[in-house]
């Protein structure tokens, strides 16, 4: 909402574009604060749901071939890996929309009406335009990206978990 708010920037006669400008700035600074707030608490409890999601969908697809012969039983596992994976999915997606959002801001900047405007307005677009281009990537306890990437990143790690299982149980 904020890029296509920036993009009508200086469009409208109405209003000072210079306080529309302001006004984005002072919205982006709010959402870049929200985002290091909700960082903050999720950072931790991020990377242990990481690695136990891996652990997890590793030991339940490894029961559901190796251990269990009850199709009740099958399936329970099954839906609870099936369940373990869809709970961490819209969270890396998420993660990645923000980043892709945040890194699209700039496009914004020159789709407003700057050319038309006076210098301080080109001034404020310039120190918005060089802000917006430092990434904002959600990371989980400051290693992990929280990221489609890293979704898939633990699915191949519980399937290095499972070959290893399969080579041991040979």
């Amino acid at each position: 909402m904020l890029y296509e708010r920036f993009a009508e920037v200086g469009f409208d006669d109405a209003e000072d574009p210079e306080d529309q400008l302001e006004a984005c700035i002072t919205d982006h600074k709010r959402l870049l604060e929200l985002f290091q707030t909700v960082e903050t608490f999720i950072s931790v409890s991020m990377l242990i749901q990481f690695a136990v999601t891996g652990v997890n969908v590793c030991i339940s697809v490894a029961g559901v071939i190796f251990l269990f012969n009850d199709p009740m039983t099958k399936a329970y596992y099954f839906f609870y890996a099936a369940g373990i994976i869809l709970e961490l999915f819209p969270i890396c997606y998420y993660g990645t929309d923000i980043q892709i959002c945040f890194g699209n801001l700039h496009y914004a900047a020159f789709r407003c009406n700057w050319i038309k405007q006076n210098r301080s307005f080109k001034k404020k677009l310039m120190l918005f335009v060089e802000r917006s281009l430092k990434g904002s990537t959600p990371m989980a306890g400051g290693m992990l990206r929280i990221h489609i990437d890293t979704f898939f990143s633990t699915l191949k790690f519980a399937y290095s978990m499972f070959t290893i299982l399969i080579q041991m149980r040979k």
